[in-house]
């Protein structure tokens, strides 16, 4: 809108249209009439805008540009003309691609809090672009830069956001690439990461707020979606065999590839319940299980059965495959989420050192150490900044971090001078000793959403989940002097200063955060989930039992004793399985038969031996 000292009808001239205008918040409304050449009809306010583009130009009929329009999604350094200017994550706690506004993110700032608006008028495109304040590369062309900033000096013209899979997935967590969170006010990457929004209590995941009048409600997407798939769901990645075919386009349009798949869902069953499982190139944490009563063939063809048993004659089939694949299958190796052994989280965490890692642009990352990407990038190397000048590499932005064996576990981390103390871990450091802490302070862990989400309550578990403390308290970004943060933003968000958008953002909301939270280099908890999920679990299946017996004389001396030792396994089946199948649930209303409520689930003995005594 103008300056209070003109009126829109007063903007009859292009001098009194940029005096008055530049710089300023604006309304418009693009008229769609049946007179052409007229580029703005009435506006909101009862105005009519009379442009001709025949009066805008240096000759009659020649168009010129005269002005420019932008909106530009806000990056994480922009210059802000006041130090109080609200400075925000765009790529944590607000959607990078939202598909909608609602009311109340929009009216608070008469515009969406991501977005710099502008309208600026000046006489040629180079002056615009120039004054809007972006650049365009010079090496295509057409490219803007962004990231750090709208600037040649230190944004980017590509960095890998949000990933698009190009095979079948294994992780949930690479479903984080989904904009699951349509909303502003909601996280780009929903699936994995767990902080508390600003917008919403650390006591629950639900906010109300009024908006002219109207009662709107704001909710924590992460925590949710957290809850709603850990406990429910794994990805398999049995899919058909697959290949990419390159598109034939004109040589003016770039070629692209499609995903065809080469093969078909039941050779891929047949291969995964076959000689050697691994030919199915299914999840790698998973082996096939094929029940006493069962043969392989009958479950490739359960599993194929993708249609009710109300659309069946004969057989009838009452759920459909994909829900019965985790009868079928076994997790090898997991991993439970309360173990307090830091070794044993060290181990694990370490579990893809130095693997290396292939790009979709072709290129292989193959540096020392253990990655964590969250979407496909083309380096590792972190490039300090410039000594001279304090610039970073713009390619910091479409690379991904590698933890060394000391970020992960460092026996004398306080003590790094000193030799090695393996028994005497009260100067140990790393990400796994403070993996365990956090399991110590809010375990017992009573399910996998449990473990990834925060903590609702009123204290310091209740800013983020037990992944992401551990990762702020090891340090694994550094800070912003030292490490990864010290390379991406020196930007430090300010939602306390906001509390007409933000009402529970406390002063030290943030932490030891940036702006950038989110990109690619930062290693946050949904890119260590990334590879660890499809091996985690809330419980052990596999118990290790000893029992020990003894025979006593009329004196109550020993006179026989021994111990013995079994390894047994809990197996999808019930305990009786005549009348029930294992996907059965009755966790709302109880169906299963009396037995199976009392016992649940079958154990079988995997191993059993005597002991001798000096192993007791």
């Amino acid at each position: 809108m103008p300056d209070n000292d003109a009126k829109a009808k007063d903007l009859t001239t292009k001098a009194i249209f940029g005096d008055h205008i530049a710089g300023k918040e604006y309304r418009l409304n693009v008229g769609t009439g049946n007179t052409t050449d007229y580029n703005y009809n009435n506006g909101p306010l009862g105005y009519t805008f009379s442009y001709k583009f025949s009066e805008i130009g240096v000759a009659p009929g020649l168009k010129e540009s005269f002005g420019i329009s932008s909106m530009l999604t806000l990056p994480t350094d922009h210059p802000l003309t006041n130090v109080n200017s609200l400075r925000m994550e765009p790529f944590s706690h607000l959607n990078a691609t939202p598909v909608t506004c609602t009311n109340t993110e929009y009216s608070y700032r008469k515009g969406p809090p991501n977005i710099v608006s502008n309208i600026i008028a000046a006489r040629g495109i180079n002056n615009l672009l120039n004054i809007v304040g972006f650049d365009i590369s010079n090496a295509s062309g057409d490219n803007g830069f962004y990231g750090k900033s709208y600037q040649l000096a230190e944004g980017d013209t590509h960095f890998p956001l949000i990933d698009i899979p190009r095979a079948p997935l294994h992780s949930l967590v690479e479903l984080t690439g989904a904009n699951v969170g349509t909303r502003l006010l909601e996280p780009t990457h929903a699936i994995g990461n767990s902080w508390k929004p600003p917008y919403i209590p650390t006591d629950g995941i639900y906010a109300d707020r009024e908006t002219a009048g109207q009662q709107t409600s704001i909710n924590d997407v992460s925590w949710q979606l957290n809850d709603a798939l850990f406990d429910r769901y794994f990805l398999s990645g049995l899919a058909p065999e697959f290949g990419y075919l390159t598109e034939v386009l004109p040589s003016t349009i770039p070629k692209t590839y499609r995903y065809t798949a080469t093969g078909s869902l039941n050779a891929t069953l047949n291969n995964f319940y076959g000689a050697d499982h691994k030919t199915a190139k299914a999840n790698p944490a998973l082996e096939p299980h094929v029940p006493t009563d069962k043969i392989p063939e009958d479950i490739v063809t359960e599993l194929l059965e993708t249609t009710l048993g109300e659309a069946l004659t004969s057989p009838t089939n009452q759920t459909p495959g994909y829900k019965k694949i985790g009868a079928y299958s076994l997790i090898k190796g997991a991993f439970n989420v309360n173990s307090t052994s830091v070794k044993a989280w060290r181990a694990f965490l370490q579990g893809n050192k130095d693997l290396a890692l292939e790009s979709v642009q072709g290129t292989t990352d193959s540096e020392t150490g253990t990655p964590f990407p969250l979407a496909s990038t083309t380096s590792a190397e972190i490039h300090p900044k410039d000594p001279v000048n304090g610039v970073q590499d713009v390619e910091l932005w479409e690379e991904f971090s590698r933890l060394t064996d000391a970020q992960i576990y460092d026996d004398n981390g306080l003590n790094p001078t000193l030799p090695d103390t393996p028994n005497d871990p009260s100067d140990d450091t790393g990400l796994a000793v403070e993996i365990v802490n956090q399991v110590k302070a809010r375990g017992p862990f009573m399910s996998l959403s449990d473990f990834v989400n925060r903590r609702v309550g009123n204290d310091s578990r209740s800013y983020q989940g037990a992944i992401q403390e551990a990762i702020e308290q090891a340090g694994t970004n550094g800070n912003q002097t030292t490490g990864i943060r010290d390379n991406t933003s020196e930007t430090i968000p300010n939602y306390h200063l906001h509390t007409y958008l933000f009402p529970f953002a406390a002063a030290p909301y943030a932490a030891g955060r940036n702006n950038a939270t989110g990109v690619p280099l930062e290693v946050n908890q949904a890119n260590i989930l990334l590879p660890l999920a499809p091996r985690l679990s809330a419980r052990s299946d596999t118990f290790r039992i000893r029992a020990y017996g003894e025979v006593r004389d009329a004196d109550d001396n020993i006179i026989a004793s021994a111990t013995c030792e079994a390894v047994v396994q809990r197996l999808p089946e019930y305990v009786d399985p005549d009348t029930d199948d294992p996907w059965d649930d009755d966790s709302e209303t109880p169906t299963l038969n009396t037995i199976n409520q009392t016992y649940g689930r079958r154990f079988e003995i995997q191993s059993f031996r005597w002991l001798d005594q000096s192993e007791v």
